[in-house]
């Protein structure tokens, strides 16, 4: 039961000025068009205070704002007027905003899953839905994921108000950001429930793809990434969509698609076909599975059907991300028992691990026992025995907490992260004794060179010119991860054209579509598509992925060409130079 949430007071300046340690720069969080946000206490409790400029009428702004009490909006805690100063309240939001963990996400720091941006998008639509259902309506007009910002459980809220009553439905100065904000808006100054679908809609395709709406050029320049990319409203809008999302999220279809088909139908040009916040809300309500990775659900039980622990056989640890390394591969492999289990792990336990994924300095925050893992009553548990920062899913978790954990969860080491590990299964039943990593039964794709500069292709064993994609796996492609297979193809002096990840390649079986990002420096063509690098696309079966380079100054030529096929053969990949994790 959520705490009902407190009616905003007017404040002391005194207190104010006590609690931002007289407003000092050290404090200060940030600053937008209307004044400078500081980190400050009041009444013991942490509380962000804007100093707003004069010439903002603060009567007006309380009163607006005391209608927003929702728990998908930030909470005005108070206001305060001194002399020509004049300061607002909020509640401080400690999880960060969309737009830093998409930056992070771009930039290869640190995953940002799909299922926590569904999620996010989730409690954004549901905080919109209230405030455009008030009477009289009111709107934000400035939606963007720099607005959307999540509290220290992991709830999103909208914050940076631009707010307008329905009483004043067409306004004297227009809000919102370039790229975000709605045409006819723009146009005619008159603001709805579809000119703010309209932005939330830019939203979601930004978290499906994560590449901006609108940036400036080296000349200042306006340019407008995301709609050159996906161009909506052109036919292969969806198509377009699916190309460019973004591989390191993990998004699957059908999700993909159902979310893709909502934003597409938010940012229609035509306001009458527009979805409005409750049918948006009901859409990107999160299915069982997925309202189970919320933080503030754990410790709770698990919600819809897991797994039967009985068979597992190894619990890995794959670590994802670390800043040492740019591309890790190294994973602690825990022996599953019969009945209930539980391991140790930290730098006692694993020392060969850490040493090799991090550096000294971030040695030093991993304690001897970090975390306990194991099965109890059919359940996979962690429990945090440090007193060192240790997340789940990005929620924190007490020392001495025990919760319910799933295969794919994260478990994030020290805050700032020092090392992000994905929690992966394999069962008895799924694995040959010859194969110590083997994938479950069932449809998978298959590239096959059938091009090599170096060599005739033909006359070489399946083993040394293919490489495996099981359905809904992410396989990393490069001279590290498929070293047999490309040694066997390539001469020492094309080999190291290839990166040593060069590739990363997802298969989405229902659609028979297999989704490639390219990760390195030299390009790539896809189905005769260039890719550069950070850049995706897809292909069919019988399509064709050729990489590129230049060789003694020359043009780009074509070295090494793939096709894609399907193969329903179990456990395929044993017969490939595949590395398993």
């Amino acid at each position: 039961m959520s705490r009902p949430i407190p009616e905003p007071k007017e404040c002391s300046f005194k207190d104010l000025h006590d609690g931002t340690g007289g407003f000092s720069p050290s404090n200060r969080l940030g600053r937008d068009a209307v004044g400078s946000v500081y980190r400050g206490l009041l009444n013991g409790a942490a509380a962000a205070v804007k100093a707003v400029t004069d010439d903002v009428k603060i009567e007006e702004e309380v009163r607006l704002l005391k209608r927003l009490r929702h728990p998908n909006l930030v909470c005005l805690l108070g206001w305060s007027m001194y002399q020509r100063k004049k300061f607002l309240v909020y509640e401080l939001l400690s999880g960060g905003d969309l737009h830093y963990h998409l930056e992070r996400s771009r930039s290869g720091e640190v995953s940002f899953p799909a299922s926590r941006r569904r999620i996010a998008a989730y409690d954004a639509s549901k905080g919109l839905f209230h405030m455009a259902n008030l009477v009289p309506a009111m709107y934000h007009r400035d939606i963007k994921p720099l607005n959307i910002v999540l509290d220290k459980k992991g709830t999103a809220k909208m914050v940076d108000f631009g707010v307008q009553d329905e009483a004043h439905l067409k306004v004297d100065r227009i809000s919102g950001t370039p790229g975000y904000t709605c045409p006819i808006y723009l146009q005619t100054g008159k603001v709805n429930e579809q000119s703010e679908v309209f932005s939330f809609g830019t939203v979601l395709l930004e978290l499906l793809v994560n590449e901006a709406p609108a940036l400036t050029d080296g000349r200042g320049a306006m340019i407008y990434p995301l709609l050159e990319k996906i161009q909506p409203a052109a036919s292969g809008a969806l198509r377009r969509v699916f190309e460019h999302a973004e591989l390191s999220a993990g998004w699957k279809m059908p999700e993909l698609e159902d979310v893709a088909k909502l934003a597409l139908r938010c940012v229609d040009f035509t306001p009458a076909r527009r979805p409005l916040f409750k049918e948006i809300a009901e859409a990107l309500r999160p299915s069982q599975r997925q309202d189970s990775l919320r933080p503030p659900r754990y410790g709770a039980e698990p919600q819809g059907p897991a797994k039967n622990l009985t068979a597992l056989d190894q619990l890995i640890l794959c670590c994802v991300w670390t800043p040492v390394l740019s591309a890790p591969t190294h994973n602690i492999t825990i022996k599953a028992e019969p009945k209930d289990w539980e391991v140790a792990v930290g730098r006692n336990h694993q020392p060969d691990f850490f040493e090799k994924v991090m550096d000294q300095e971030s040695l030093s925050k991993i304690s001897r026992t970090h975390f306990k893992i194991g099965v109890s009553q059919n359940q996979l548990m962690v429990s945090k025995h440090s007193s060192n920062p240790f997340l789940v899913n990005g929620a924190p978790l007490e020392q001495g907490a025990t919760v319910v954990i799933r295969e794919n969860d994260m478990l994030t080491l020290s805050d700032p992260p020092i090392a992000v590990l994905r929690v992966q299964l394999r069962f008895l039943e799924a694995r040959p004794a010859f194969l110590p990593s083997a994938r479950p039964t069932g449809a998978m794709a298959v590239l096959e060179c059938v091009k090599s500069i170096c060599t005739d292709v033909k006359g070489l064993p399946k083993e040394a010119k293919r490489i495996a994609v099981n359905t809904g796996e992410i396989v990393e492609v490069g001279r590290r991860h498929q070293e047999l297979v490309f040694d066997k193809l390539l001469k020492a002096n094309w080999f190291y054209n290839i990166s040593r990840t060069h590739l990363k390649v997802c298969f989405h079986a229902t659609e028979l579509l297999l989704q490639v990002q390219n990760l390195s420096t030299n390009p790539v063509m896809v189905n005769g598509r260039q890719l550069k690098q950070s850049q995706s696309g897809t292909i069919l079966p019988g399509g064709c992925i050729a990489f590129l380079a230049r060789s003694d100054g020359k043009e780009e030529t074509t070295f090494l060409e793939f096709n894609l096929h399907m193969d329903a053969k179990r456990n395929w990949a044993f017969e490939t130079g595949q590395r398993n994790p």
